[in-house]
């Protein structure tokens, strides 16, 4: 799912892979630390600082038992 959104839905690449999509993001001299050039949303730092986030808050959460 998360896949179909960022690819078929926002227009970022997926893996290096471009695709035909509904809306297609256009950046200016923007860095592809910050975007994650032709790999996505995934290969960027803003992805790995959710990636890392939801890690902790997995981790740390405890079910109602």
């Amino acid at each position: 799912m998360a896949n179909w959104v960022q690819g078929t839905l926002l227009g970022f690449g997926v893996s290096g892979n471009e695709q035909v999509s509904l809306l297609k993001p256009v950046f200016t001299n923007t860095s592809a630390w910050l975007t994650g050039g032709n790999f996505g949303l995934e290969a960027s730092v803003p992805g790995l600082i959710s990636v890392i986030i939801a890690t902790i808050l997995l981790y740390r959460w405890k079910p109602i038992q």
